[in-house]
């Protein structure tokens, strides 16, 4: 009977952890994204852009099929125009790249500190794996504690088929 009511206790437990990530899917450009526990979506404009709120974290995702930004200069172009609209400070900043879920994408991101704020900057583009056009950008400020739940939210960028 104790080893029922632990199991159905960590079912419930499960469950809720479940309950309190937010995951929404743009129907149009087939993408998805999990958002961690105390993040949530308090815009949505509609035509691809959502902004998602913490209590340490702004982002701004959007989808985007957009065959241009195929190209490697003009991306890295509009990643380095969003970090100088947020105030990424260009000065000293860090890039590198990431995985999508399940394989389906890769992206990279730049990011520095804030130029006139104590807090992080950062600008990501990520890519389908298996349709040419089909991107998300994610621009986000937030505090140090809330780098991993940022980084969260890149790992679960899932390009559908």
């Amino acid at each position: 009977m104790k080893k029922l009511l632990t199991a159905l206790c960590f079912v419930l437990v499960a469950s809720l952890s479940c309950l309190a990530q937010e995951t929404y899917t743009w129907k149009k450009e087939n993408i998805k994204v999990t958002f961690p526990a105390g993040m949530k979506v308090v815009d949505d404009d509609g035509d691809g852009r959502i902004t998602v709120k913490s209590d340490n974290a702004v982002l701004q995702l959007e989808a985007s099929l957009n065959p241009a930004l195929d190209d490697d200069d003009k991306s890295s172009a509009l990643i380095v125009k969003l970090a100088n609209n947020i105030d990424l400070n260009l000065d000293e900043y860090d890039t590198d790249e990431f995985e999508c879920a399940d394989g389906s994408g890769a992206g990279f991101y730049i990011i520095g500190e804030h130029k006139k704020k104590d807090a992080m900057c950062l600008v990501s583009i990520a890519r389908s794996n298996t349709e040419e056009g089909r991107f998300m950008l994610t621009v986000a400020i937030f505090d140090d504690d809330a780098a991993k739940s940022v980084g969260q939210v890149l790992g679960s960028i899932s390009f559908l088929d």
